[in-house]
């Protein structure tokens, strides 16, 4: 039941004409990351990239030098290995809290 309601959450974001950085706040170990990666992303847009900063807090450095946000991407898409298609692809920061500077730099994504 809480899965399908996070998942309504999720949907009307992706419906959105304008969409701004979307957190997932909740306890460890609930099915956030799950939800994302498996459920919500695959179904909605054509690919998912995941940056886990728990994982790999290298990529803090992404964020390192500039907050500008087509910056991030271009450095993203290095990391990754992969081209982002911003309107079609979603970009997944896991563990985003491991990294304030990943979190400062959200508010100037449109």
């Amino acid at each position: 039941m809480l899965n399908r309601l996070r998942l309504d959450d999720l949907l009307r974001w992706r419906q959105q004409t304008s969409r701004k950085p979307l957190l997932i706040d909740g306890a460890r170990q609930v099915g956030k990351t799950f939800l994302v990666e498996r459920i919500f992303g695959p179904g909605n847009f054509r690919s998912v990239h995941s940056l886990n900063f728990r994982r790999e807090p290298d990529l803090c450095s992404l964020f390192a030098d500039s907050l500008d946000p087509r910056q991030i991407v271009e450095r993203i898409e290095l990391a990754v290995d992969s081209s982002i298609d911003l309107e079609r692809d979603l970009i997944f920061f896991d563990e985003v809290g491991d990294c304030q500077r990943t979190l400062d730099s959200l508010k100037y994504f449109d």
